[in-house]
């Protein structure tokens, strides 16, 4: 076979194969419901395990209470957290003296400093947590409650080992 032959055997292959069934574009196909046709019973849990958060804007912090006591598997957990979240501003030992914190027109508080955060209840830096209203921004989409306060537990260890 010559050369020009096979060449003209493999552009007919491959013309011929455009679109020769068009079945795949004009198959039918069911759209996914977004909504669930029959309304679930009163008291029925979530299959898929979603957690409902509160929106705590406005919240009282005097009637909040951390749901279980902050113990030492409270503060192992809030490290971690701590850790992705807490860490790029106010720095691993809470002083926040990182190169993010250097940079920031209005610089992160030390959590460890002999100030007003040492001040603070508990529910309150939660609060700061989950609903700041200040520069700080809001980590309600990322923490449940347990993890927020969690942190809240890291938090008072980080001040307790501060030198």
């Amino acid at each position: 076979m010559s050369k020009l032959t096979v060449m003209l055997a493999a552009s007919l292959l491959l013309v011929s194969c455009e679109n020769v069934d068009k079945s795949m574009h004009d198959q039918n196909y069911a759209k996914v419901e977004k909504v669930a046709r029959i309304p679930a019973p009163v008291g029925a849990v979530p299959i898929l395990g979603s957690k409902v958060k509160i929106d705590y804007a406005g919240a009282d912090p005097a009637k909040l209470t951390a749901p279980y006591p902050l113990d030492a598997s409270a503060v192992a957990r809030g490290e971690r957290f701590y850790g992705i979240y807490c860490v790029p501003c106010h720095g691993a030992s809470g002083k926040a003296d990182t190169k993010i914190a250097a940079k920031m027109d209005v610089p992160p508080l030390s959590l460890v400093a002999e100030h007003a955060v040492k001040e603070l209840k508990d529910a309150e830096i939660f609060l700061k947590i989950v609903a700041s209203d200040s520069i700080m921004p809001k980590y309600r989409a990322e923490l449940d409650d347990n993890e927020a306060w969690d942190v809240v537990a890291y938090v008072r260890e980080l001040q307790k080992t501060a030198k």
